[in-house]
């Protein structure tokens, strides 16, 4: 009867430190895949599953910083070249704005 107790306790320890955190990472995993990059993913301990969740957080945190960068840098270069395409226009309409060759 000793044994039978003992794979049970094994088996709950097993569930609980290890199937239940991987269950969570994928989860989490998934979601960075989805592009829900805000979403925090559960981290405990400092094991092998602690160390991979803090590396999914982090990553998550960088691709959403390079995401906004980007984003800024794209929406600068709209407003740089409408306003280039506001100052052409504008010296197209002026009179003699080019110049003509004799």
């Amino acid at each position: 009867m000793l044994g039978w107790n003992h794979y049970a306790i094994n088996f709950w320890q097993a569930t609980t430190r290890i199937v239940i955190p991987l269950g969570q990472l994928r989860e989490g995993a998934e979601q960075l895949r989805l592009g829900q990059l805000e979403a925090a993913h559960p981290v405990s301990g400092r094991d092998e599953i602690g160390v991979l969740g803090d590396s999914l957080n982090s990553m998550a945190a960088q691709l959403e910083q390079r995401i906004r960068a980007e984003q800024d840098a794209r929406e600068l270069l709209k407003k740089l070249n409408l306003e280039l395409e506001e100052r052409v226009a504008r010296r197209d309409t002026r009179p003699g704005s080019f110049p003509t060759r004799a």
